[in-house]
């Protein structure tokens, strides 16, 4: 299981730590990476947590946040049953203080307040997912 979040500054060591409870315990035995390009203004942290058993919920936390989240490994190879996952690459306009009603030069058409997010309208939908994916996590370090 790869881990990616967002900081605001370069991290020396990004670090997970993880567990089979919400008491976690173990760090990720892999190095973390934690690098940025010119056209970024935050540095992406990468972290793979390696040794997992399959069809099993683990909770996990990356060192500069307080919040612990969780996942489930993907069954068995050659498990037939079917494996659902959502991917969200867009929550929609977000600004400091949540849902923005304006949005930046060449964009149009932000969410009006009320209008439900792509998340929003996932999170109803949850349970229908084993595994639902969105690719940002900023920490403030």
């Amino acid at each position: 299981m790869s881990v990616s979040w967002n900081t605001n500054s370069k991290l020396s060591k990004p670090s997970v730590e993880f567990g089979l409870t919400m008491k976690l315990g173990g760090i990720a035995s892999t190095p973390g990476t934690s690098i940025t390009y010119p056209t970024s203004s935050t540095y992406n942290n990468h972290v793979t947590i390696t040794g997992l058993q399959p069809n099993t919920r683990y909770h996990y936390q990356p060192l500069c946040s307080n919040r612990i989240y969780s996942f489930t490994t993907a069954r068995s190879v050659g498990d037939g049953a079917d494996f659902k996952f959502a991917m969200v690459g867009d929550m929609g306009t977000m600004g400091p203080d949540g849902l923005s009603t304006t949005v930046g030069t060449g964009a149009a058409n932000p969410l009006k307040p009320g209008e439900a997010t792509s998340i929003d309208s996932l999170h109803s939908l949850k349970t229908s997912f084993d595994f639902v994916w969105h690719g940002m996590l900023l920490c403030p370090v």
